[in-house]
């Protein structure tokens, strides 16, 4: 799967498309050879079946699946065990970590930070990015224990050139046409803007198919830890990695109470007494606001999650690994788009023994914005020499809300020169080019507004509880 390339789309499926009944052989047919075009070897039947029946899917309903929420249970505190709970009683030897190996998820790019590159080559701090925190913290497990616990890249073929530089090993998520939403023809730029990674869903097939599944079972890995690259909370756990192992799981998905800022994120919930991943995009409008109370749903998915190696393998070869297709939507070169992608976390209801966690969210802290990044550079985090973080308040986070000038790292970077202290902020908003230097330090709700063009520079200043207008 390392050696994929570009072959241009000549493939018309025009005719095809005028047909009554299509059935899955006709979409086989005209999607086949493409999607083997971007593949020096042969791509995955199982890949082709997945993408042909989506598209038969879409093709009949074009809207996602959406879900009634009255037989749906929605995950409680009481339903779940805790990370703080199974600490206290774990063992205090490495056995297994032994077995155990690591993945994150490092097909995005920083597009929505105004970077080209991969999110996990963006700097953190002045030296080091979320990649060097990711090696530093695994070289830190294996160094302590003297163990090898492998750490391993899921790339997508948007990253993968750019972090192989990196030295750190690495597979690829496969690829699959993008769709014109008008007619479902390919789309075709000549570019790669034509294709997409199928969401990290695909991890489990990407996996499988690439060899390094066996390969990892042959070492003697029994055991799977899976988060974003750009989650620097997620770190190894010798008590998570026990209870998977005492417990016999295939499946533990860890989740974390909800707060106003992740209403939007999936939830869990029980469907007939199985667990399942509820996304935003899978409840009806209607129960929008049900789904958003925190109160009744209050579960969140971090998106780590620990697998058993061998459950995957099986749940692969008996076909039992059948995840909700997603239907994403998106303009490329003034052309309306479909894409077929899976999330990662459904698989949880695929899985005979499946559970879920509470962990605290010092666990879960991405970082989609540059908002994201000023909490992460600020003093609230400290970052340790084994590269794990320690969170100075893991209970409350400021909202940090920062205007345009800010939205990319280039823009912040000249603009926060040095984040200023923000150990007793509640809340921060920043409109206009405002340039924060030594010697800051922000209390209580906050508010400094500059409505010139000509950047106010902030240094050697308490602001405590004001609202500052230039």
């Amino acid at each position: 799967m390392k050696d994929q390339k570009i072959i241009k789309n000549t493939h018309n499926i025009q005719d095809y498309l005028q047909k009554k009944d299509l059935n899955l052989g006709d979409y086989q047919k005209i999607y086949e050879d493409l999607i083997r075009s971007c593949y020096e070897v042969n791509s995955s039947i199982r890949l082709l079946d997945w993408f042909s029946s989506a598209l038969i899917s879409y093709r009949k309903n074009p809207n996602i699946q959406q879900e009634d929420l009255d037989p749906l249970t929605p995950l409680k505190k009481d339903d779940c065990e805790t990370l703080a709970k199974i600490k206290m009683s774990a063992k205090k030897d490495n056995n297994g970590l032994k077995k155990l190996a690591v993945i994150k998820l490092n097909g995005g790019l920083g597009t929505s930070m105004g970077c080209e590159g991969p999110k996990s080559l963006i700097l953190v701090t002045k030296t080091k990015r979320f990649i060097d925190f990711i090696v530093d913290q695994q070289h830190h497990y294996n160094q302590a224990y003297s163990i090898d616990i492998p750490l391993l890249m899921m790339n997508s073929f948007y990253t993968d050139l750019a972090t192989e530089k990196e030295g750190v090993d690495s597979f690829l998520q496969h690829r699959i046409p993008r769709i014109a939403e008008k007619d479902l023809t390919p789309l075709e730029t000549e570019t790669l803007a034509d294709w997409t990674p199928p969401g990290h869903g695909n991890i489990y097939l990407a996996l499988y198919e690439s060899g390094i599944l066996d390969n990892l079972l042959d070492q003697g890995k029994e055991i799977l830890f899976i988060s974003n690259s750009d989650n620097l909370g997620a770190t190894i756990d010798e008590a998570l990695c026990e209870y998977m192992l005492e417990k016999k799981l295939d499946f533990l998905m860890e989740v974390t109470l909800r707060t106003l800022v992740d209403k939007k994120g999936g939830s869990v919930c029980y469907k007939e007494g199985v667990l399942q991943l509820l996304e935003r995009v899978q409840v009806k409008e209607s129960d929008i606001e049900t789904f958003e109370d925190g109160n009744q749903f209050q579960y969140f998915n971090t998106n780590n999650v620990w697998v058993r190696l061998r459950a995957i393998k099986e749940a692969i070869e008996n076909d039992q690994l059948n995840l909700p297709v997603m239907i994403n939507k998106k303009m490329i070169q003034n052309k309306s788009v479909v894409q077929f992608e899976t999330a990662m976390g459904a698989a949880i209801k695929c899985f005979k023994n499946s559970a879920c966690i509470h962990v605290e969210r010092n666990r879960f802290f991405p970082v989609k914005k540059t908002s994201d990044l000023f909490l992460l550079q600020s003093n609230l985090v400290t970052k340790q020499e084994d590269g794990t973080l320690q969170w100075v308040n893991e209970k409350s986070v400021p909202s940090i809300k920062l205007s345009d000038e800010y939205q990319t790292v280039e823009g912040y970077k000249n603009l926060v020169r040095v984040v200023p202290d923000i150990i007793r902020l509640t809340s921060l908003t920043v409109k206009g080019p405002v340039v924060f230097k030594n010697n800051v330090k922000l209390v209580g709700n906050v508010s400094v507004i500059n409505a010139s063009s000509s950047p106010y520079v902030l240094e050697n200043i308490e602001i405590n509880n004001q609202e500052i207008m230039i």
